[in-house]
C-alpha cells in the first residue's frame, strides 16, 4: 500500500514578513514559477515604480509582445484598495496585463475581475492568482500559484494544435482567397503560419503577413525582417501618423505594434472566439489578412517602402 504524507498549508507571513521588502524581491527573482503556471514569458523590468502618489509593486515585460505587465501583491485577502491602485498603475504605465496575487479571493472579487475582462479593451487582460506555501510532513516548504480568474477565452498556447491552422488553410481555399501559405511555425510559445509574399528563396521571408493565436488572443500582422532592412523600425516610427490614418480607414481602429527581436510588425488583434465560433474566427482572420495584403502590397512590391533611406 502507498504511504502518503499529509499536505499542510503554511502561513505566508512565516515565509515573507513584508510584502514590499520580502515577497516582491523574492518574486522578481522567481518569475519562472509564475511563468510556468500562466504559460507566459515575463521578465523583470522594475519594482516599487512611482505612479502619482502610489507605488506599483512589480513591473514586468511580456517578452512575447514587449508589453508591460503590472503585478500587484497581497499576502492577505484580495481587497478593493489594491484593486483601485492596480487600475491606476495599468493606466499610468500603459500596461496590457494585470496579475493580482493574493492569499484568498472572495466570490465578489472574482466577479469584479471577470467584469473587467468582459468590459474593457480586448488587449487588456486581468488575472487573479492565489498564493500558497505547502509542505508534506517535514519536507521543505514549497510556493504554489493557483489560477483563480483568467481573461475571457484565455487558453494555454499548447492547447492549439496545428490542425487548427490546416483547417484555416483549407478554409482560405474554399473561400477563393488570394492568400497563399508560405511557411508554418509551431513551438511552445506561438502557433501560426505565414501568408503572402517575400519568400526569400525558401529562407526566412523578408516580409510577410502572419496569422497567430496565443493566450486567448488572435492577431493578423504585417511583418518585416529587420536583418534585411535595418532601418525599418525607424521608418515605421517616422511614419506613425500616416500608418495610423491608413489603418483607421481600412480597419476602423489603431494598429497594434508589438516589437520582436528580429522583425517589426504592425497589425490588429482581438480576444479569441470560442471553439463553437471557429468559422467566425476564420472569417475575422481572412478579412483582415486580405486587407493587410492590399494595404502593404501593390503591383507585386511592398507598399510604403519606396523611401530611399531604407
Amino acid at each position: 500500500m502507498p504511504n502518503f504524507g499529509i499536505l499542510k498549508t503554511i502561513n505566508l507571513r512565516t515565509q515573507w514578513e513584508h510584502e514590499d521588502k520580502d515577497f516582491t524581491p523574492w518574486l522578481s527573482e522567481n518569475l519562472t514559477l509564475l511563468n510556468k503556471v500562466l504559460n507566459m514569458n515575463l521578465e523583470y523590468d522594475d519594482d516599487h515604480v512611482k505612479v502619482g502618489r502610489y507605488e506599483c509593486d512589480l513591473l514586468c515585460r511580456d517578452r512575447d509582445d514587449d508589453s508591460y505587465v503590472v503585478i500587484e501583491n497581497q499576502l492577505a485577502e484580495f481587497d478593493h484598495d489594491h484593486l483601485g491602485k492596480a487600475l491606476v498603475y495599468t493606466a499610468g504605465l500603459n500596461a496590457h496585463t494585470v496579475i493580482w496575487i493574493a492569499e484568498h479571493f472572495t466570490n465578489e472579487h472574482r466577479k469584479t475581475i471577470n467584469w473587467l475582462n468582459e468590459n474593457t479593451h480586448d488587449r487588456l487582460q486581468f488575472f487573479g492568482v492565489q498564493l500558497e506555501v505547502v509542505q508534506v510532513e517535514n519536507s521543505p516548504h514549497a510556493p504554489k500559484f493557483n489560477i483563480i480568474v483568467t481573461p475571457n477565452n484565455w487558453i494555454r498556447p499548447f492547447i492549439i494544435s496545428t490542425d487548427y491552422w490546416r483547417d484555416f488553410a483549407h478554409y482560405l481555399e474554399q473561400q477563393g482567397s488570394p492568400l497563399k501559405v508560405l511557411r508554418w511555425q509551431s513551438d511552445s510559445d506561438y502557433l501560426g503560419f505565414y501568408l503572402g509574399y517575400g519568400d526569400n528563396n525558401g529562407q526566412h521571408p523578408e516580409y510577410w503577413i502572419s496569422a497567430g493565436k496565443n493566450k486567448g488572443f488572435i492577431a493578423a500582422n504585417f511583418c518585416i525582417n529587420q536583418q534585411n532592412l535595418p532601418n525599418i523600425k525607424q521608418w515605421f516610427a517616422n511614419n506613425t501618423q500616416d500608418i495610423d490614418r491608413k489603418f483607421d480607414a481600412e480597419f476602423g481602429e489603431e494598429p497594434e505594434r508589438p516589437q520582436k527581436n528580429h522583425y517589426v510588425e504592425v497589425g490588429v488583434a482581438r480576444r479569441a472566439y470560442t471553439e463553437a465560433e471557429r468559422n467566425s474566427e476564420f472569417e475575422w482572420f481572412r478579412e483582415r489578412l486580405e486587407k493587410l495584403e492590399r494595404l502593404f502590397k501593390q503591383g507585386g512590391e511592398i507598399n510604403f517602402l519606396s523611401d530611399e533611406n531604407l
